[in-house]
């Protein structure tokens, strides 16, 4: 099978069309979801161009090495220029500090190339300094007190550093002089903001803080230029001016913020076209109206917009079937090899349910320890061992999969079912683990928790002593630890406070917490977020059916039955993250002979990926688990029968 298959259809199509279109008044937005050739279709598109005067942007240096890595297998003797593709914050330190070409388009007084290259500004330290005046400064209009400690100002000063960049936690007053923000816009953003429940002094701080930064402090740096860029708009345009773009591809428009939907507002405004691709499925944010801006909604309003869409998961099938055959090879030598459509001896069988078909299987006398599960992400790996748990299908995370049991998700919950005992009287029996579950509400960032108390928290439970064999010297104690869980039920907003039925104050305490905003902020890659947040629904779904006293002896109970049987012809779980081909190649085949199961298993389920293509060894060819007939007919178009 070959390496470079073919444009799609619809992929030639979308390539036709940017082209075809000769207005500078029109874009396209290109809505694909994951393997259907989102980068490949940019890139074919930028060759089409001919490449001068179009300028490909990604979010990120994985992006941008993706894109290029597509450009050297497509078009290998054609080599991609340095300036050719950037990141957001790339592409404003060239404009801002002209790195590469070394000319600045910025008349704003920008720090030169050569002061950035000498380090001449500490950036920590300076930032720290401006921080410093803020607090002298603060007097009788603050409502509660500012932390005057050094590693407080420190650790305000990251959470500035995280959110300036997303363009979220401006106070809205400054909102409502930028031109782009319209009257429901600015409610949105308010009612956002209140929903966050910030402590107020936290808006003064930052307003204060950026005006002061816009005067005395620059770019240094590349992280966080395109913050930088948005003050300065017309360097921008200057930079697009002088190299001639008139195209602008943009891959992974998912991952676009306000901030960055900004800057290509200043370009189509300067006469570029814009070539939009991403997944509005991957929108993290704006999934559960967690952020007030959504990018594909933004983008709608731009003029002359035509809207195109990539249904079919071409290249993800073609790469699954390719890597098969491979998979096939170590695991038996000499069988019969895989060649796309022209596969051999292919069957399929319909899994309607993968969790019978493995009780089915256990029941039968087939060694589970022979399947291996491979899933998208960790969280829908954790979300399967909830039912392989009810099922009582004992089971293997391997990799960087985790027990659902030892996840952010579970132990979050089980904090949340502790503080409720506490403060309504259904307390549970003392188990250790409780400590570990209260350690990770101690952090959750809406409780706003006084760093001393966390210490001597943090100190009585022994979360904070020395550690012997690799285990800390946790308090065995339910006195010491009941003690704890009132100090902190003290500090819970009001809202918790009211007595009410334990399903109604899970649900309140999840929303107010913005726990959900927690996942997301710690997640490696979008998808992965967007799936904590249903995995986070569905323990919770589970924790509300049952009061906190007997819920938490119920786990206690089964997570102790179940480790005693992990190992027993347990299930094998991993997961590619993204679920794409290519990484199908990084994340799996290193493993080499020795690592492979005899089969690999991907079930189908709502909120997961288009096509998901089991591929299990057989006799000859490749046998194929067709969850639906639908996919079927999919499987077929690719594999052929």
């Amino acid at each position: 099978m070959s390496d470079l298959p073919s444009l799609s259809p619809e992929q030639s199509a979308i390539v036709a069309a940017v082209i075809k279109r000769q207005s500078y008044a029109a874009h396209w937005l290109v809505e694909a979801g994951a393997g259907t050739g989102k980068t490949t279709v940019a890139v074919h598109a930028r060759a089409a161009l001919g490449g001068q005067g179009t300028l490909a942007l990604t979010f990120s240096n994985a992006g941008q090495l993706r894109f290029r890595q597509v450009h050297e297998r497509y078009f290998p003797d054609a080599a991609l220029a340095r300036d050719a593709v950037y990141t957001f914050d790339r592409l404003a330190y060239e404009v801002l500090c002209g790195h590469d070409q070394g000319v600045s388009y910025s008349s704003d007084g920008y720090f030169t190339p050569e002061e950035v290259r000498r380090g001449v500004v500490n950036r920590t330290g300076h930032m720290l300094e401006l921080l410093a005046e803020l607090v002298d400064e603060l007097n009788d209009p603050w409502e509660g007190d500012i932390p005057a400690r050094e590693d407080d100002l420190i650790r305000h000063l990251e959470l500035i550093a995280n959110v300036r960049v997303a363009n979220v936690f401006r106070h809205p007053s400054m909102q409502a002089e930028e031109e782009f923000l319209d009257e429901d816009d600015l409610e949105q953003r308010q009612d956002y903001l209140a929903s966050l429940d910030l402590p107020p002094w936290f808006y003064d701080l930052f307003t204060r803080f950026e005006q002061r930064r816009k005067a005395a402090y620059h770019l240094v740096g590349v992280e966080g230029a395109a913050y930088d860029l948005a003050g300065d708009p017309k360097a921008l345009v200057r930079y697009l001016k002088a190299r001639q773009i008139h195209t602008i591809l943009v891959d992974e428009f998912h991952d676009t913020k306000a901030l960055h939907f900004d800057l290509l507002r200043v370009m189509a405004g300067a006469g570029c076209r814009l070539l939009l691709i991403g997944d509005r499925h991957q929108d993290i944010f704006a999934w559960r109206g967690l952020k007030p801006f959504s990018a594909f909604e933004a983008a709608s309003a731009l003029p002359g917009l035509e809207v195109l869409t990539l249904t079919r998961s071409w290249r993800y099938g073609h790469r699954i079937a390719r890597i098969a055959g491979r998979i096939v090879q170590q695991l038996q030598p000499g069988a019969a090899v895989t060649s796309g459509a022209r596969t051999q001896q292919a069957q399929t069988r319909n899994t309607s349910d993968l969790i019978a078909w493995l009780g089915d299987c256990r029941a039968q006398g087939v060694p589970l320890d022979t399947h291996c599960a491979i899933l998208p992400t960790a969280a829908d790996c954790m979300a399967l061992q909830l039912r392989l748990l009810d099922a009582n299908v004992p089971f293997k995370p391997v990799e960087r999969v985790p027990y659902v049991f030892h996840g952010h998700e579970f132990r979050l919950l089980r904090g949340l079912a502790l503080l409720y005992g506490q403060l309504f009287g259904r307390l549970p029996a003392f188990h250790v683990n409780h400590v570990y579950a209260f350690d990770l509400l101690l952090d959750v960032p809406a409780l706003y928790l006084d760093p001393d108390l966390r210490d001597t928290l943090r100190h009585g439970l022994g979360l904070n002593s020395a550690r012997v064999d690799g285990q800390r010297l946790v308090t065995g104690d339910g006195a010491i630890f009941g003690f704890a869980v009132a100090e902190l039920a003290k500090v819970l907003p009001a809202e918790l406070l009211q007595p009410q039925a334990w399903p109604n104050w899970l649900g309140a305490a999840i929303k107010h917490l913005q726990l959900h905003a927690l996942l997301h902020q710690r997640a490696q890659h979008p998808a992965a977020g967007r799936q904590s947040g249903f995995l986070l629904d569905a323990i919770a779904e589970r924790f509300g059916q049952t009061e906190p006293a007997a819920l938490l002896e119920h786990w206690d109970e089964r997570i102790t039955r179940f480790m005693k049987q992990r190992h027993a012809g347990a299930l094998v779980l991993t997961s590619v993250l993204h679920a794409k081909g290519h990484e199908y190649e990084q994340v799996l085949l290193p493993c080499g002979q020795a690592g492979w199961r005899a089969h690999l298993l991907q079930p189908t389920a709502p909120r997961w990926r288009e096509l998901y293509v089991a591929v299990t060894r057989a006799k000859a060819g490749v046998m194929l688990e067709i969850p639906t007939p639908e996919v079927a007919e999919k499987a077929i178009a690719i594999f052929g029968h």
